[in-house]
C-alpha cells in the first residue's frame, strides 16, 4: 500500500526509515514534518514526485529515495531535495552539484562551449603577443640597409617556416591538408576533425551526472545496506589511478598542445601574408583544442564511470584512440591512392616561398612528367608541375609587393638621411661651380710637370746612349789607325830597301796619314747622326 498520511501529524519526528518495503503510489505527502534529520525511502515502488519539505539535509545519506536510473517505471521518481538516489539494482549515487555546476554552468555540454571559447581567446592572445614582439624586434634590431637584404631572404625563411609548420602539425596526419591549397584536402580535414569532435561529444553526454536521465553512462558506485543508516562508496579508484591517468594523458597529448602553441606563435610573425597566418593560426588552435578537449573529456568521463585504477587506464586508452583518427585516415588514403594523397598533401610553402628560380627548379619535374606521359602514365606529375608553376608566379608577385613595402618603409624611416644627402649634394655642386678655373689650372700644371719630367728622362737616356756609342766608335777608329800605321811603316821599309837600287825616296807620309783622319771624320758623322736620332744634338 501507500505510505500512511498519518505520519505527517508527527511534528517532532526526526528519524524516519521506510526503506526496503513494498510501498507504492504516486502520492507521497509527509505533511508538516519540520524536524526530520533523516528520511530513507529507497527499496520501494514509489512513483511520481516527492514534494519538497523545505529542510536542509547535511549528509549524503540524509534523504534517500528511488530517484535513480534505471527504474522500475518508465519515468523514475522525482525528488529534488534527495541527497542520494538509488536505482532498480539497489545501486545508489549522491545527488549533488558537480564541479562545473558549482561554477555556475548548467552541465558539461554548456561548459564545453565555454572551454572552446577560452581556448580560442587564449590563442588570439598568444598570436597578438607574438605579432607585437616580432614587429618591435624587427623595428629595433633591423638597420635600414638590412631591410633590403631581409626582403630578399623571404624565400629561405618561408621555406624554413613551412617545414617547421609541417613538423608541428604532423607529416602523417590529414591535419596538414588544411595548410595546403587542395579543396579536397580541406574537405577531408574538415570531415576528420568534425568526426573527432562528434565522437568526443558523445563521451561528454555520457559523462553527464543527471540521475533522472537514463542515457548517461554514470556508474552508481554507492551501496546503502539494509542494516545501516549510512551509505558507502564501493569504488576502488584512488590517487594512484589518477596519477597513472595524468601520466598517460601528458605523454600522449602534451606534444600536440605544445606544437599547436608553436604554430599559433608562428602565425603572429609579420613576414607571412594574411592567408598563411590564418592557416597557421587555425591549424595550431584546432590541434591544441582537440588535445585539450580530449583531456577534458577523459577526466569527466572517468570521474563518472571509472571504478578502479585499471579501469581508468582502459577508458583513457579508448578515448585516446579517437585522437589517432586523423593518422588512420591518412593511412587509408595512402593505401587507396598515394598519388592523390601527394596532391592533397602540404609540400611546404609552395605558393609563398618560390622566387624567380622556381621555374628552373620546376624544369626537371616538367621534363620528368613528359617522359612519364610518353610511357603511358596518367599525367599526375604534370598536374603537380602546373600547380608549382602557378605557385611560383604568385610567389613572385608577393615578393615584389614585399620589396615595394620594404622600400617604402626604408624611405619613411630615412627621411632625415635623405634631406642630409640632398644638402650635401647641393653643397658639392655649389663648391664645384665657384672654383672651376682653379681645378683647370691645377690639372694643366700637373700635366705640364708630367710632360717635362718625361722629356728629361728621355733626353738623359738618349745622351747616355749617344756617349757610349761615340766612345766605342773612337776606340775602333784608334785601333784601325794603329794597324794601318804599322802596315805603312812596314811598306816604307820595303820601299826604302828597294829605292836604294832604283830611285830616290818620296815623301808620302802626309798623304798616307790623311786616310785615318777621313775615316775618323766619317765615324764622327755617324755618331752625330745617331745622336740626332735619339735627341742628343
Amino acid at each position: 500500500g501507500s505510505i500512511p498520511t498519518e505520519l505527517g501529524l508527527l511534528e517532532n519526528l526526526s528519524y524516519l526509515r521506510l526503506s526496503y518495503n513494498s510501498f507504492v503510489g504516486d502520492q507521497t505527502s509527509l505533511g508538516q514534518l519540520k524536524n526530520l534529520e533523516l528520511i530513507q525511502l529507497h527499496g520501494n515502488r514509489l512513483s511520481g514526485t516527492i514534494p519538497n519539505l523545505g529542510l536542509a539535509f547535511l549528509g549524503d545519506s540524509s534523504f534517500i529515495s528511488d530517484c535513480g536510473n534505471p527504474s522500475d517505471f518508465d519515468e523514475s521518481l522525482i525528488c529534488e531535495e534527495c541527497t542520494m538516489c538509488c536505482n532498480a539494482q539497489s545501486d545508489c549515487y549522491p545527488q549533488r552539484e558537480t564541479g562545473v555546476q558549482s561554477m555556475g554552468f548548467n552541465d558539461y555540454v554548456h561548459f564545453t562551449w565555454i572551454l572552446f571559447a577560452f581556448i580560442f581567446g587564449f590563442a588570439c592572445v598568444i598570436a597578438t603577443a607574438s605579432f607585437v614582439v616580432d614587429k618591435y624586434k624587427n623595428r629595433r634590431d633591423m638597420l635600414p640597409n638590412q631591410m633590403l637584404t631581409a626582403s630578399f631572404s623571404i624565400k629561405k625563411t618561408d621555406q624554413k617556416d613551412a617545414k617547421y609548420a609541417l613538423e608541428m602539425i604532423g607529416h602523417d596526419s590529414v591535419y596538414q591538408f588544411f595548410l595546403g591549397n587542395s579543396r579536397a584536402g580541406w574537405a577531408v580535414f574538415i570531415a576528420t576533425i568534425f568526426s573527432q569532435m562528434w565522437m568526443l561529444f558523445l563521451f561528454v553526454e555520457g559523462a553527464e551526472i543527471d540521475l533522472s536521465n537514463d542515457k548517461t553512462d554514470l556508474v552508481y558506485t554507492w551501496k546503502c545496506p539494509r542494516d545501516q543508516d549510512e551509505c558507502r562508496d564501493t569504488a576502488d579508484l584512488d590517487w594512484q589511478g589518477w596519477v597513472a591517468f595524468t601520466i598517460l594523458m601528458a605523454a600522449h597529448l602534451l606534444k600536440d598542445v605544445i606544437n599547436g602553441s608553436k604554430m599559433v606563435v608562428l602565425s603572429g610573425k609579420e613576414r607571412h601574408d594574411i592567408m598563411t597566418r590564418i592557416r597557421f593560426f587555425l591549424g595550431g588552435t584546432l590541434l591544441g583544442a582537440v588535445s585539450l578537449f580530449t583531456f577534458y573529456v577523459s577526466s569527466i568521463y572517468n570521474a563518472a564511470i571509472a571504478t578502479s585504477n585499471t579501469e581508468i587506464i582502459m577508458n583513457s586508452v579508448i578515448i585516446l584512440f579517437v585522437c589517432d583518427v586523423d593518422e588512420l585516415v591518412y593511412d587509408i588514403l595512402e593505401a587507396i591512392n598515394s598519388e592523390w594523397l601527394k596532391r592533397m598533401a602540404y609540400h611546404g610553402n609552395e605558393n609563398e616561398s618560390y622566387d624567380t628560380h622556381a621555374a628552373d627548379a620546376a624544369a626537371p619535374m616538367t621534363s620528368k612528367c613528359n617522359e612519364e606521359s610518353d610511357s603511358d602514365m596518367d599525367g599526375t606529375e604534370s598536374v603537380q608541375s602546373d600547380q608549382v608553376s602557378k605557385g611560383a608566379m604568385r610567389s613572385l608577385e608577393r615578393n615584389v609587393q614585399t620589396l615595394n613595402e620594404t622600400m617604402e618603409m626604408l624611405v619613411e624611416q630615412n627621411a632625415d638621411l635623405k634631406r642630409l644627402l640632398i644638402r650635401a649634394k647641393r653643397h658639392r655642386s655649389r663648391a664645384s661651380s665657384d672654383r672651376p678655373s682653379e681645378l683647370d689650372d691645377s690639372l694643366s700644371t700637373r700635366s705640364n710637370a708630367r710632360s717635362r719630367a718625361s722629356f728629361k728622362s728621355t733626353s738623359s737616356k738618349s745622351r747616355a746612349s749617344a756617349k757610349s756609342t761615340s766612345s766605342k766608335s773612337r776606340a775602333r777608329s784608334s785601333k784601325s789607325s794603329r794597324s794601318r800605321s804599322q802596315s805603312r811603316a812596314s811598306a816604307e821599309l820595303q820601299q826604302s830597301d828597294s829605292s836604294h837600287s832604283t830611285s830616290p825616296p818620296r815623301r808620302s807620309g802626309r798623304k798616307r796619314t790623311s786616310s785615318p783622319r777621313k775615316e775618323y771624320s766619317n765615324n764622327n758623322a755617324d755618331s752625330v747622326f745617331f745622336g740626332q736620332q735619339f735627341g742628343y744634338c
